[in-house]
């Protein structure tokens, strides 16, 4: 009886698994065509909280109401967490309820943008941005220039 009961609880546990995964996917390839799939914020919300347990949702930059760099997870309760920054217990930084709001309302707005993670450092952002603001102010020494950021890009590397 035990291992039928066992049996049931994992089989259970794996097909409630599968179909949540396949909602995600679902939903995640709906919006990949450019369409919004969620009609209310509330959705979005349900959603996220179910499908991110756990993971990353998203990166900040471009529109977001975070800087670069900056990436907002979920954790295992569904509340949203902020990577970027560290509080005194080593622990994610939760977001409060007037960040989550926003955070939502974004997604929400821009659907194509959850489950969106840009990796790239702040770091070489800044090397970029210093690079094409070298390169349009003199463009006779850009060679030079690019060469020394890259010997200091080789450094931060090592």
């Amino acid at each position: 009886m035990d291992s039928f009961r066992g049996e049931f609880v994992s089989t259970e546990l794996a097909m409630f698994r599968a179909i949540k995964a396949y909602k995600k996917a679902y939903a995640l390839n709906f919006i990949k065509k450019g369409k919004a799939y969620f009609k209310t914020k509330k959705e979005v919300r349900e959603f996220i909280k179910e499908s991110f347990r756990g993971e990353d949702l998203f990166s900040g930059g471009d529109g977001t109401p975070y800087i670069e760099g900056v990436i907002i997870c979920v954790d295992k309760d569904g509340d949203l967490r902020n990577k970027f920054i560290v509080n005194e217990n080593g622990v994610y930084k939760r977001l409060d309820s007037i960040d989550e709001d926003r955070v939502y309302e974004f997604l929400f707005k821009n659907q194509h943008r959850i489950g969106k993670i840009n990796l790239m450092s702040v770091e070489k952002k800044e090397i970029e941005s210093e690079v094409k603001k070298d390169c349009e102010v003199l463009p006779q020494k850009a060679d030079e220039r690019i060469i020394q950021i890259m010997n200091k890009i080789t450094k931060v590397i090592k």
